[in-house]
Order: structure tokens, then sequence, then C-alpha cells
């Protein structure tokens, strides 16, 4: 009969206070946390390395393997500066992963998903250093499941090395304004360096960062003389960025015409949301939690209502003030220069939005409510997790190259069109033929990111590309095209890719079509293409359609 009845306690114990549950079977609050940390982080790193590979390598991550796979590390350097756009820190990590584990989907991206799982513990960090270890703890459980992250985690670009560097910047100015002194701005200024030496949207993040304190500095008179130290480390942030200058000045140049979007400054921040929470109809879900930690700024009573500042208010106006000045920095600048990429660049204050959600659900105060948000967000996103750790999604360019391996003949021609194709499909590639890219190169190490975007406006572009595929096409040579059919991203040349498959279809016979790349798709996928194959030029030349 005892035992029975302690059953029963054991159970409602568990069901009306399931945190002194675990206090009793666990030890004390610092245990739990502890143990819970370490089995979040590990939770993180199975999210993060399971089917690490399964995904084809896209467009951008096949990039970053052709700017970081490099004969020497200056190299690297003077690659990025002519033929890319961003900083080189990434892209150095890169180039030594390569040169320690070899040429592997795995290898690229590794990279992202340490700092994937890196994000955990400093998440917790975080959290806890601002408010409390609860919030820290609840944080890190947002970061560990977020599909956001884990979809950075498994690709070979810089973002997710650029949210860990936003976090530890953000983490360590927190740290030197609790307790300022010139050891504690040390991190401070290694970590706002890297910060914009991974991304140039690090700069927004930092004016952002400083906007907040420098003026919360100035106001509070007893702390103004802190500011010139805090001023200094700034200014030797940017003394520390000097050496990439002449080289950033250089890519400003370049043109970004692909980024141009007709989206207003408002649908592009509800895209930003969409993409942040993975789910557009559950977006309204994550935003009303938000904006409930958005009100951890007031003491709220109910009965009488009152509502005044509270005592975490600066903090949250910290976390506030950060990532809204950032997005908007970026969206002023984004008029005058494309550079606004909701579903990338912005992941740079994705952790400020983590940690105000773990706000909005511990301020929903009562316990069962929290559960029941937390529940909802961890369900909706638990599916998301599985459909990108299961699905393919991202690309077809692993199975065109499986084709293009086993059927081309030595000399056989390969041409992409739009010319980025080659980047994710050569990779794979095993053979070693003349490849032609649609409308910016004649070799891989021929592309060029300066004058990308004017080689599509080019008026001898597509007779200069079949004069030198007829000189090549000789024998029982064949052509191989790559393509994605559709307008591309350059305003004013949508239809030239379209313009030239239909002169190839014209001038070639057609032998074979490779198609159901994305048979096992749930959805279209990130990067689509198809795999034409032709033998011989036409006897006589008409426009063929269908």
């Amino acid at each position: 009969m005892k035992t029975q009845t302690s059953k029963q306690n054991t159970f409602f114990s568990v069901v009306y206070d399931p945190l002194m549950w675990i206090r009793t079977q666990i030890g004390s609050d610092r245990t739990i946390v502890w143990v819970s940390i370490l089995a979040l982080t590990f939770l993180a790193a199975v999210l993060r390395i399971y089917n690490i590979e399964n995904q084809s390598l896209w467009r951008d991550e096949g990039i970053s393997y052709s700017l970081s796979h490099q004969e020497s590390l200056p190299d690297v350097f003077s690659t990025l500066a002519n033929n890319d756009l961003h900083p080189p820190f990434y892209f150095v990590l890169l180039y030594f992963a390569i040169e320690l584990l070899g040429k592997s989907v795995f290898a690229l991206r590794l990279i992202s998903a340490i700092a994937g799982i890196i994000l955990i513990p400093l998440g917790y960090t975080i959290g806890k250093r601002l408010f409390n270890q609860w919030v820290g703890l609840l944080n890190a459980l947002i970061i560990t499941v977020s599909p956001f992250l884990i979809r950075y985690s498994q690709e070979a670009r810089q973002y997710n090395l650029l949210a860990l560097m936003a976090a530890f910047t953000l983490y360590f100015a927190i740290r030197w304004y609790q307790k300022p002194n010139n050891r504690q701005l040390i991190p401070y200024v290694v970590s706002g360096a890297l910060l914009i030496y991974t991304h140039t949207w690090g700069f927004f993040f930092l004016a952002a960062l400083n906007l907040y304190l420098a003026v919360d500095l100035w106001l509070n008179t007893p702390r103004r003389r802190e500011l010139p130290s805090w001023i200094v480390g700034n200014l030797v942030i940017g003394a520390l960025y000097l050496a990439w200058l002449p080289a950033m000045l250089q890519q400003l140049n370049f043109r970004t015409d692909w980024i141009t979007t007709t989206d207003s400054p408002f649908q592009l921040l509800r895209l930003t949301f969409e993409y942040w929470t993975a789910a557009a109809r559950a977006t309204p879900f994550y935003l009303l939690i938000f904006l409930i930690g958005v009100l951890y700024l007031f003491d709220i009573e109910i009965r009488p209502f009152k509502m005044s500042l509270g005592k975490n208010s600066g903090k949250v106006m910290l976390l506030i003030v950060t990532a809204l000045a950032t997005l908007v920095i970026a969206l002023v600048l984004n008029e005058f220069k494309p550079s606004f990429k909701p579903d990338r660049y912005t992941i740079v204050v994705y952790p400020i939005f983590t940690l105000l959600l773990a706000l909005g659900i511990v301020n929903l105060r009562f316990r069962w409510v929290m559960l029941g948000a937390l529940f909802i967000l961890m369900a909706l996103w638990a599916r998301k997790d599985l459909y990108y750790l299961r699905d393919p999604y991202k690309s077809v360019a692993r199975d065109a190259a499986a084709d293009l391996n086993a059927n081309v003949k030595p000399n056989d021609v390969i041409v992409f069109t739009p010319d980025p194709l080659g980047q994710s499909v050569q990779f794979y590639l095993t053979t070693d033929h003349f490849m032609l890219g649609y409308a910016n190169w004649t070799s891989m190490s021929d592309w060029n990111i300066d004058g990308w975007v004017d080689a599509w406006f080019k008026d001898d572009l597509q007779p200069t590309t079949l004069a030198l595929l007829d000189e090549r096409l000789t024998g029982d040579a064949c052509l191989w095209l790559v393509y994605a059919p559709g307008p591309i991203s350059i305003p004013n040349a949508e239809n030239v890719t379209d313009d030239f498959l239909a002169a190839v279809e014209e001038r070639y016979t057609l032998v074979r079509e490779f198609r159901s790349y994305d048979e096992g798709f749930s959805e279209p996928p990130f990067e689509d293409m198809q795999l034409d194959q032709y033998c011989g030029k036409r006897e006589t030349l008409t426009r063929r359609f269908g």
C-alpha cells in the first residue's frame, strides 16, 4: 500500500512540479544545469554531424572550395581579393581543413558544424551573464534544435562562423561593460576583429553594438570616464583590419546585381523572420514569443495594472538595439548596393533572436504555459530538423556529376549555364575535360567575379561561345550541357541563358536527356539542373521548340 502511495506521489510531483522532481533526482540546480548543458552540447553535435555528407554540395559551397583549394595561403588571399565579396577568416580555416583532412564534403562542412556546436555553451553563458542560468539554459536548448542553425551547420559557408563570432563579440562586450578594465577589453578586440574578418556584416553588428554602449556610457555620467578606453578598443579592431582594407575596397567595386530584389524593407524583414523560424505559417507564433521577450523590458502587474521599466530593461534594450540597428543599417545600405540576403547574412543577429525567444518563454510566468509554448516550439522545429537531416533539398549536382563521370569521353566538352552551376558539379567530377562556363569562363581558374555581371551583356557572347564549341567539337566529340532553365537573377539579362539553350538546340543534335535528378526531393531542390548530350551539328539549322 505504501509503495502504491509512493508511486502516486511521485507521479503527481512530476506532473505538478517537474523541476522540483528533477532536483530531487539529480541534486542541486548547478548539477542540473551542467548535466543539461553537456547533454545539449552532445545532442547538438549529433544533429550537426549526423548525415553531414547526405546533401550534395550546391553552388556557393563549390565556390568556397574553389576559393580555398589553392597552392598556398597567399594564393587564398589574392583569389579572395580578386574573385569574391568576403573577407578571409573562414576561407583560411577552410584551407587548413582541406590540407589536413583532404578533399571531402565532411572536411568542407566541419568548420560550420564545430561553430554550431560551440554556440550551445556560449548561448548558455550569454543568457546566464545577462539574466540567469535558466534563461541561459533555455537559450542553449533553442539554439540546439534551431533548424536555421542546423542547416548552416551542414553548409560549407561562413554563416555559422559569423553567428559564433557575433555571439563571442556580444559576450565579451557585456563582460567588459559589467567589469570594465583593459584585460576584459582584449578578448572583445580579438573577437571583434575576427567578426569583421568573417563577413562584412560584422561591421554592421559592431556599429549597432557600439551605438547602444557608447550612448549608454555617455549618458551615464559616473561611467563616462570609461568611454575613452572603449573607443580605443574599437580603434584597435579597425587597425587590425587595415591589412585587408585595400582588398575590401576593391571588392566593394564588384557589381552585385544578382542580389537585387524588388522586395521592400518591410518585406525583407518579414522574409528574415520566416527564414529564422523555418516555417512561414508558424512565424506568427514565434513572433509572438519574441515580442513577449521584448516585454521583459517592463515589470508588469495585472491587479491593479501597473507597468514600469524593469531591472533588466537595459540588458533587453542592448539586445533589441543591437539586433534592430544591425538590420536597419543593412537595409539602408542595400538601397545603394544590393547586399541584403535574409536567408543568410542576417544570421549575424540570430543569437540575439534565440535569446529573446528564451526570454519570451520565461516571461509567460505560469509554468505550464511556459512548458506548453516550449513544447510547441520544439515540436515545430523538430519536424523541420528531420527534413533537413533526412530529405535531400539542396542540389542535384552530385547526381549530374555521376552521369558525367560515367558517360563523358576524353574529347567531349562540358558546358555549364549559368556558369556558377559548374562550381558545385566540378567538385564531384573525376574526369579532366575542357569545360566552359557560360558566360564567364573557359576554365574554372578563369572565373572572375569582377566581370561576371558585365559578361552577360556582351554583344558577341553567344556567337563567340558557339564558335569556340565548333572548334572543340570535332570528330565524334559530344557536347554535355548542364543547365538550369528559366530566367537568371541578373536584371535585364534574365533570358540570356534560355536564348543560348535555344541556339545550342538549333545547332547540334540532341542525343540524350538526363532527367529526374530531383526524384527523391519532397519539394524543388535549392539548386536544380538538367543534363543534355548533343553530338554532331544539324545539317539544317532550324529552330526547334518543345
